[in-house]
């Protein structure tokens, strides 16, 4: 087709008007321009363009990503430290009214261990009494007894009643008597069985003791094999894409 030299300006005037004004209102205009532009380089200039836009995209995607991936494991080792921070100022906001009742129960041990001193050194006096022969005989059993030996409160009983008998031979003082009496039952038998109190006492608050450390350690432990296990799949991740950026040489020989 024969064109005149006019006839080319002007078509060449309007196609550049008309991609000035695709550029200007549509992308996809400019989306299919720049398609189409590389086809018209050859193969090399075609390889050449790729090889600008791989590192452009290496530079600024990947290395973004990469970046991001960084301040994810930053992010992640101030998260676990936070989370052993926070359990250690729980376990400490959770066994704190238990090592109260520990203090006061050691503190109530040793009060109980002070009375059961006192109950003693009170019991002293009226054990000797008891055991004191002062104003009556013994009577002696014509038998043997094979049973077991009485006990205090049996011992005072018995001599309680063997005075009462010895009061109409003998004039011996009512308000003694009266003075020494006991209110509850078991005077002798009340210090005996609370003695081994304070000792059990003690033994179970340092096995209890002994289990909020067992414990500690415990959750300790599974706080640090958690991390783990997710730092062992951020490396399985990090290393798949390493192996993915590796690869992207093969785009220039696909085009």
């Amino acid at each position: 087709v024969n064109i005149t030299e006019m006839r080319k300006v002007q078509l060449s005037y309007g196609l550049a008007g008309v991609t000035a004004l695709g550029w200007a209102t549509s992308p996809h205009f400019r989306c299919a321009s720049l398609l189409v532009a590389p086809k018209f380089l050859g193969k090399e200039g075609r390889v050449y363009v790729l090889s600008f836009v791989l590192a452009a995209i290496y530079n600024g995607p990947v290395a973004n990503i990469w970046h991001n991936l960084e301040e994810v494991t930053r992010s992640l080792g101030c998260v676990a430290e936070l989370q052993v921070n926070h359990s250690r100022q729980l376990w400490q906001v959770s066994t704190a009214p238990l090592r109260r009742v520990m203090e006061d129960m050691a503190v109530s041990g040793q009060t109980l261990s002070a009375e059961m001193q006192n109950i003693s050194r009170t019991f002293v006096g009226l054990n000797k009494e008891v055991a004191s022969e002062e104003g009556y005989d013994l009577r002696q059993r014509q038998h043997p007894d094979t049973q077991l030996a009485p006990s205090t409160q049996q011992l005072y009983e018995m001599k309680t009643k063997l005075r009462c008998t010895c009061d109409q031979e003998f004039s011996a003082s009512v308000v003694f008597q009266v003075g020494v009496c006991p209110l509850c039952p078991g005077p002798g038998q009340g210090p005996d069985p609370a003695s081994p109190t304070v000792p059990l006492l003690q033994e179970e608050r340092h096995e209890m003791l002994l289990g909020a450390n067992v414990s500690a350690e415990q959750l300790m432990e599974e706080v640090t094999s958690h991390l783990q296990q997710h730092g062992a799949h951020l490396g399985q991740a990090i290393s798949f894409f390493r192996l993915l950026l590796s690869c992207t040489f093969l785009l220039v020989f696909i085009s």
